[in-house]
């Protein structure tokens, strides 16, 4: 091989190696989203509406109810 083609076959494997590095960093971070994901997706499903005390007014599986009794105190229980 020439001088020149060693040149080449070296800028080529650089670039090999550069271009798998980076394609193992946008891996990571698609990996690290779809983990982020699933926990943040898990954690709003634990948290589900249970029921809330906010001012002495229970909120249950009916929030409609609970707006209507936030906006009219007098209907409250």
């Amino acid at each position: 091989m020439t001088e020149q083609q060693n040149v080449l076959a070296a800028e080529r494997e650089e670039i090999a190696t550069r271009v798998a590095s980076f394609k193992a960093t946008q891996e990571k971070f698609q990996r690290e989203r779809e983990e982020y994901f699933v926990a943040t997706l898990q954690k709003a499903q634990r948290i589900r509406t249970p029921a809330i005390l906010v001012l002495g007014t229970t909120l249950r599986s009916d929030p409609d109810t609970f707006i209507a009794q936030r906006s009219n105190p007098e209907s409250r229980n």
